[in-house]
């Protein structure tokens, strides 16, 4: 019954996995990671000298660790995954691309327009250079839209004030002659994301799957040994000064697990290789994270300190990390 229960949790953190081809690893590499930390807790003799986990305690973090992303079942794969600003099941800066090419064969066919309207008139060469002056000097610059609207759907950067007034700018515009707008209004919405790929009802929909992990969990009759497990799980985004999420948790009532796949988390997540929405960290920029984070009282300090003096973040780096990220 044993082996059939841990064949089970492992089948579904193989699922959830497998549900988004970009995160494919991240709970197997979280879960090793978690152990890893656990397991230099236990072995500390200073500040974690009156902290032991147990056994069982051990088997609550593993678990937990493994089953910590169960929400995630419900989230839609084009949000897990979102590379782009435009993505939803498909990039939609194709479709603004195809209505740009639209508006370029809309400048060419009123240019002809113009140049029929006056074939029988004296100066015509001259007026019909100056049509197509005109209309190549539009094209140009639908063409130059059409490039920044496809680097700020693609960039990894943040937004700035620059890209803002150009996507502004562009928004306003309509096509003269059929009035259709240049950017849909959800368009707009998503291209105007600051940083990241995500708007902010996307991003709640992301949020919601550490609470829908801990309801999921709890429908399970766990062994009293086991109980915690749920509450572990499904605390892995709450901060020790109470702004996580999804429950708003202080250090008081996030334990020493919760802690530790907290941290686990996040690194994976920073340094991770596989994701299509950010470039990876290095292991210094990563650690330099970690660090900030754990000095505005958000991640365990003490246990920081111990993941990174033990040498288990070089040990994780040498096994998942590409040799270039290295940088310690």
């Amino acid at each position: 019954m044993k082996a059939l229960f841990e064949a089970f949790i492992k089948a579904i953190a193989v699922s959830i996995d497998e549900k988004s081809k970009h995160t494919g690893g991240h709970i197997q590499r979280v879960t090793e990671l978690c152990m890893m930390i656990a397991g230099k807790i236990n072995e500390d003799t200073t500040v974690f000298r009156d902290i032991h986990l147990s056994e069982d305690q051990m088997d609550e973090l593993r678990i937990a660790a493994l089953m910590h992303d169960t929400g995630k079942i419900t989230t839609p794969d084009h949000i897990i995954g979102k590379s782009s600003r435009l993505e939803t099941v498909f990039d939609r800066i194709e479709l603004i691309r195809m209505r740009w090419e639209y508006f370029k064969a809309n400048q060419k066919l009123m240019a002809a327009q113009k140049k029929l309207s006056i074939l029988d008139q004296t100066g015509k060469q001259e007026e019909m250079a100056r049509i197509d002056a005109l209309c190549a000097r539009e094209i140009e610059i639908l063409e130059n839209e059409m490039a920044a609207l496809s680097h700020i759907n693609s960039s990894r950067e943040a937004l700035d004030q620059e890209s803002i007034d150009v996507l502004e700018a562009i928004n306003e515009k309509s096509c003269k002659t059929s009035k259709l707008p240049y950017l849909t209004e959800d368009e707009f919405e998503n291209l105007c994301i600051i940083k990241g790929t995500l708007t902010s009802k996307e991003r709640e929909i992301i949020n919601g799957h550490a609470r829908l992990t801990e309801k999921i969990l709890n429908k399970l009759p766990w062994p009293k040994k086991l109980s915690n497990i749920p509450s572990i799980a499904g605390a892995h985004h709450e901060k020790l000064d109470g702004s996580g999420y999804p429950l708003h948790l202080d250090r008081e009532n996030i334990n020493t697990q919760a802690r530790v796949l907290a941290i686990a988390d996040i690194f994976e997540a920073l340094c991770a290789v596989d994701r299509p929405y950010k470039k990876p960290m290095t292991l210094s920029e990563t650690i330099k994270v970690l660090r900030q984070m754990s000095e505005n009282q958000l991640i365990d300090k003490d246990i920081v300190k111990l993941f990174i003096e033990s040498g288990v973040h070089m040990d994780y780096a040498g096994r998942h990390l590409f040799p270039d990220q290295i940088d310690l």
